[in-house]
């Protein structure tokens, strides 16, 4: 799907998400290619975003992907925020692809790390850790069932992570936790599902949110539903939603 299209469905762009979920996340799958006969190996690792969309790793000398990428230095990292989900190829997901490069300056991104893992004071500091950089060349973009792309490094470094939807998981949270009643309706008035046995909302950006609603036959569905225009600012989230819960109501009506 073109980037034109991606903005006509009123949705992020696949750039955006990917973008998106490089910023919201602390750890993905860093695979690099085994040293001696060129496997693929996947390690868990934790990181932070740069401004540019790359990430930062803190990892050991020791460490295997760490002999990998020093032999060669082609890498991917795998980020899926909705893993534990119950049906998360559903949800979205991406596959950053480019090169594993050593951090100069051990001091410019201490900071932001500590922040997003505060346990690593214990061994920051250590001779045998560094810095390394991911310098994304390319992603991958999964965003459930018929809607994928590659992302050129143009593109992707053209967007920008989405304001709504990296401070969307308090609301998101506080949807399924007080207002189901609230979902449910939304399904019933914006998707053909006329009798949904359960709903959550799984995502919310600018343009508006993803409900994974369950039918009578008990199959899943993601449903999207669309805000009457998109949203400058977190701080119209709330107003949104009740407006949009109005409008579902008095259609059901």
């Amino acid at each position: 799907m073109s980037e034109q299209a991606q903005a006509e469905e009123k949705r992020l762009t696949h750039a955006e998400s990917a973008r998106t979920m490089l910023a919201a996340a602390r750890r993905g799958v860093l695979s690099t290619l085994e040293s001696e006969e060129g496997h693929p190996y996947g390690s868990l690792a934790e990181f932070v975003a740069t401004d540019e969309g790359d990430a930062i790793f803190l990892l050991s000398d020791l460490a295997e992907h760490t002999h990998n990428f020093k032999a060669d230095a082609r890498a991917s990292l795998f980020i899926a925020p909705g893993m534990a989900d119950g049906r998360p190829l559903a949800l979205e997901r991406v596959t950053l692809v480019g090169e594993i490069e050593p951090v100069e300056d051990r001091d410019a991104y201490r900071d932001a790390y500590l922040e997003a893992h505060p346990h690593a004071a214990g061994y920051i500091d250590f001779s045998d850790f560094a810095f390394w950089r991911l310098r994304v060349e390319k992603a991958r973009y999964i965003g459930g069932f018929g809607r994928m792309s590659w992302v050129g490094e143009e593109a992707y470094r053209a967007a920008s992570p989405d304001a709504i939807a990296l401070g969307s998981a308090g609301a998101v949270e506080h949807m399924n936790d007080d207002h189901t009643d609230a979902i449910l309706d939304y399904v019933r008035a914006f998707s053909d599902i006329e009798a949904p046995t359960s709903a959550r909302m799984v995502a919310l950006d600018r343009y508006g949110f993803d409900i994974q609603a369950a039918t009578e036959d008990g199959r899943e569905r993601v449903v999207r539903v669309h805000f009457d225009a998109p949203l400058r600012g977190p701080g119209q989230v709330r107003k949104a939603m009740v407006e949009m819960v109005q409008k579902a109501r008095a259609q059901l009506s």
